[in-house]
């Protein structure tokens, strides 16, 4: 069984271009006790540049729970805001 050339990868175009930053920044935002934990093993044979789809599935996905927290936060500091400016109204 021969494996996909990184050329034919379908859905290739769904990881983002900065894709190592931001899974390195959702990383270092947030404990290691869950997600995944990186390794100096991790190094892959086929050369430089190049990410197994394993790999770039699980970028994706750390990605994407990074910003769907970062969209939570958003909705709840809005949410804290505006109930913040109605107790406030209420007062006066």
């Amino acid at each position: 069984m021969q494996e996909d050339e990184e050329d034919d990868v379908p859905g290739e175009a769904d990881v983002p271009a900065q894709a190592y930053q931001a899974a390195g920044e959702a990383l270092a935002a947030h404990s290691t006790d869950r997600g995944l934990t990186p390794s100096e093993n991790t190094k892959s044979t086929k050369g430089p540049g190049r990410l197994s789809r394993l790999a770039k599935g699980a970028i994706f996905r750390e990605v994407v729970l990074a910003k769907v927290r970062e969209m939570k936060e958003a909705e709840a500091q809005k949410q804290f805001e505006k109930t913040a400016t109605e107790q406030a109204s209420k007062k006066n």
